[in-house]
């Protein structure tokens, strides 16, 4: 007997003919809800059989002389180094996605690329589900954004009337704040959902290739770190941003973590500052105050500090590592870690206990970066052991010296990837002393060794 209904998962949107207790796709509990076959042909769910349309069919030959294979029209956001990051700016025909925490600065970054993108002559339509339109227009009036007939805003839009005004005003960009928000009348999908949200993006990512503009949406980041949708959405989109705000309150940095058109992993660096966000054209200091940096020269030396050059997608950055090893006690101590993986941080324990001999059971150890950035950079985890190590043995390690290689689990000392960029970045940054892997100092003991003697690896 043919099935009357169907049984529809509200967080996840997938469809099974019986009805289940948990949802074995995304295991949320008593989700399925009944759906009449009628309703589910209605909502999209059937086999869609439609005539031809030779005018929406795009079908070429890969031939050299073929107009149109390799076109790649991009537009600038009006921040520079964001450009380069996208690999030249804006694609048109591309569907973007902007992720982050709340109140990172995301909605400011796109109310002044809105206002960049409008002054240079292209159209803007910003469409909020958050905000009112006089909300919007009061923040841009904040930023220093300059009135333009060619950035018009929207808020309280349906999927369905984001479609008709875009058709309408045909702009070069379009804004979506936030994905998340956006409702649609046709769908059958509760509001909200990660089933709506796949299907609004899909939506949306067919209008940038249909009508040739870029589409950035906004969303949001989950408790567990993840953008909301969840990384079904990230699959859809053409090039995922994430951005996020390290503990040093005034810099954001913003990641390309995709990107179909262009460079992956690239970075660029903000500073939040009361007229907006404003591009670091420097940012392998930006984390470490000159004031720390002139109060550590003085000192010349101390114990459980290190520092070192973290390459980030290319970009040199200064890194200051500080451990704290405690008192001896009668039970496993405690491990921390801010701005390195915690796991890192027992990997480079186990190799100083192999390498010295070092017994590190039974106290607390703690390893921080300065400044709240955090680094997957191996080509630091010289500094890191330096750090511990002088912890551990109470030892003095120079302030004006950079430590530069990657520490195997054997406890050799390797040269890490890009050494002369970081050796240059050390030298620009005033750094006299800079060691790293070279004859007869190649293990993490000859370093310490070294290290005591007062002797370093290159003078500049």
């Amino acid at each position: 007997m043919k099935t009357k209904s169907l049984y529809r998962c509200g967080p996840c949107g997938r469809e099974f003919s019986k009805w289940l207790g948990q949802c074995p796709s995304c295991e949320a509990w008593n989700s399925l809800t009944e759906v009449s076959l009628a309703e589910w042909e209605r909502s999209g769910g059937a086999t869609l059989v439609r005539p031809r349309n030779e005018s929406a069919l795009r079908i070429a030959a890969f031939v050299a002389d073929e107009k149109g294979l390799s076109e790649l029209v991009r537009f600038g956001t009006g921040f520079l180094l964001l450009d380069r990051a996208l690999g030249g700016g804006l694609l048109e025909g591309s569907l973007v996605l902007l992720g982050g925490p709340p109140g990172v600065g995301k909605s400011t970054l796109m109310a002044q690329l809105a206002g960049q993108v409008s002054q240079a002559g292209a159209g803007v339509f910003y469409a909020s589900g958050e905000e009112e339109v006089g909300q919007i227009a009061a923040r841009l009036k904040r930023l220093g954004v300059s009135p333009s007939e060619r950035l018009i805003l929207g808020s309280s839009l349906t999927l369905e009337d984001i479609l008709w005004k875009t058709g309408e005003i045909k702009p070069r960009l379009l804004i979506v704040d936030s994905v998340q928000t956006i409702s649609c009348e046709t769908s059958a999908y509760p509001s909200g959902s990660p089933a709506l949200i796949r299907f609004i993006a899909s939506r949306l990512l067919n209008l940038a290739k249909q009508e040739k503009m870029a589409v950035m949406l906004l969303g949001h980041v989950t408790k567990e770190g993840t953008l909301a949708g969840p990384k079904h959405l990230e699959h859809i989109v053409d090039v995922v941003l994430e951005m996020d705000k390290p503990r040093t309150e005034e810099f954001r940095t913003l990641r390309v973590v995709k990107n179909r058109f262009g460079p992956a992993n690239a970075l660029s660096v903000f500073r939040m500052e009361e007229s907006g966000l404003a591009e670091v054209n420097d940012p392998s200091a930006s984390f470490i105050s000159e004031s720390w940096r002139g109060r550590l020269a003085e000192e010349g030396g101390r114990s459980g500090l290190a520092s070192s050059i973290a390459l980030d997608a290319g970009q040199p950055f200064l890194i200051q590592a500080e451990a704290l090893v405690g008192r001896k006690k009668p039970v496993p101590g405690r491990r921390g870690a801010l701005g390195v993986e915690r796991g890192r941080l027992e990997v480079l324990i186990a190799v100083l206990e192999k390498a010295l001999g070092l017994n590190l059971e039974f106290v607390d150890v703690y390893l921080s970066l300065i400044g709240g950035i955090r680094v997957r950079d191996p080509g630091v985890d010289l500094a890191l052991a330096v750090a511990l190590a002088s912890a551990a043995l109470e030892t003095t390690v120079p302030t004006g010296a950079v430590f530069l290689g990657e520490v195997s689990l054997s406890g050799d000392v390797m040269a890490p990837r890009d050494l002369a960029i970081r050796r240059d970045q050390a030298k620009a940054l005033g750094f006299k002393k800079i060691w790293y892997p070279a004859e007869k100092l190649w293990r993490i003991a000859d370093f310490l060794g070294t290290l005591k003697k007062g002797v370093h690896a290159d003078d500049s």
